[in-house]
């Protein structure tokens, strides 16, 4: 009861889910909201994981069961693009370079036991980005939003707040590390490590 299309090609793996009826009516009968997939990979691997091709009522994804959960990345050390329609996502000890998208949901980001030292590009439209760090990483953060708030002592290299949108660019320490948090119409809040 495993409905996973899965495919083998040069230096790829690809996974799936499996329609097993050209009926709409039949060919989510073999999906339940129970439904939980877990799949382990090695943790070096180039990571590409959609489900822009899935729809709000019948999403099916990886790691997670159906409906409103968000999908889960942890202690990942490979390259990571995730894309998302109506899902959120949470990334801890990610250590990327990483590029997340999500429509319809937001994008949660700690960093526990690692620093953040290669590039992340957050992106949420119609919802809000939290990223925790510790206050020893050494980033240039640009950030979007309609609000942009912080418990960390940056230093504020530019802001400015036109047609209900706030950019800002913020440093920590030297600022070696490249983060760019995109939240349209959301509100942007960078925590320190708890």
């Amino acid at each position: 009861r495993i409905y996973l299309d899965i495919s083998v090609n040069p230096g790829e793996l690809s996974i799936r889910d499996f329609e097993n009826s050209n009926t709409e009516d039949e060919k989510y009968k073999a999906f339940s909201f129970d439904n939980k997939y877990e799949i382990i990979i090695p943790n070096t691997v180039k990571l590409l994981w959609n489900s822009e091709n899935c729809s709000k009522a019948n999403s099916n994804t990886f790691f997670v069961s159906t409906g409103s959960l968000p999908w889960d990345l942890s202690n990942f050390k490979g390259e990571v693009e995730i894309s998302s329609l109506y899902n959120s996502i949470n990334l801890k000890d990610v250590s990327g370079p990483v590029i997340a998208n999500t429509i319809g949901g937001n994008i949660k980001v700690i960093f526990d036991k690692i620093t953040p030292t290669k590039l992340y590009s957050l992106i949420s439209n119609n919802g809000y980005i939290d990223v925790e760090l510790p206050t020893s990483a050494n980033l240039k953060i640009d950030a979007i939003g309609n609000r942009v708030l912080s418990d960390i002592d940056f230093k504020v290299l530019y802001e400015t707040f036109a047609n209900g949108t706030k950019t800002m660019e913020l440093q920590l320490n030297s600022g070696g590390t490249k983060m760019g948090l995109d939240a349209a119409s959301g509100s942007i809040y960078i925590r320190k490590k708890q």
